[in-house]
């Protein structure tokens, strides 16, 4: 039954990754484990001041994150943030490549919601066909989906995470 929960995020991660029009997150508070892989799915991310984001997969022993933090910030800071499990504030996450906004805590929905409303007023045919030559130019939806055939199969064969039911 674990495997079951392991492969539906996956399929979450990887669905979000290849959702035809423009996806942004709202990253407020802790943004972490599943929520931080829900937001580096998404096209767009606002942060709020308040952002603690943060990636625990070493810390936990969970093979998780690599296939789409690469894509955003690069190898180098990709190792930091799976390889440490650390804490980055908005400021640093807005440095990384992590989230391209920092708005205020309290307005992040509203900023997330406004940046939107920017790729919005585009052509959506426009904005699809970037989005999809930018995913078969850099090939994020095949990494995103080996990984997450890799999580499930260390889910069923390997030490995989404690599930309970109910």
């Amino acid at each position: 039954q674990s495997a079951d929960v392991v492969a539906a995020a996956d399929r979450l991660y990887d669905e979000l990754t290849a959702f035809p029009k423009a996806t942004v997150a709202a990253c407020h508070g802790a943004v972490v484990g599943g929520g931080a892989e829900i937001a580096v799915a998404c096209d767009l991310r606002v942060g709020g001041s308040n952002l603690r984001m943060r990636f625990p997969g070493a810390e936990l022993g969970v093979p998780v994150g690599p296939a789409r933090l690469v894509t955003l910030c690069g190898l180098a800071t990709a190792k930091y943030l799976l390889l440490t499990s650390r804490n980055v504030s908005a400021d640093e996450a807005l440095r990384m490549g992590l989230i391209h906004r920092v708005a205020p805590a309290a307005a992040t929905e509203e900023a997330a919601v406004g940046l939107a409303a920017e790729v919005a007023a585009h052509p959506p045919e426009a904005a699809a066909r970037l989005k999809a030559m930018l995913h078969a130019w850099d090939g994020v939806v095949e990494r995103s989906a080996e990984e997450g055939r890799g999580q499930v199969e260390w889910q069923r064969s390997g030490p995989g995470l404690p599930y309970r039911d109910g």
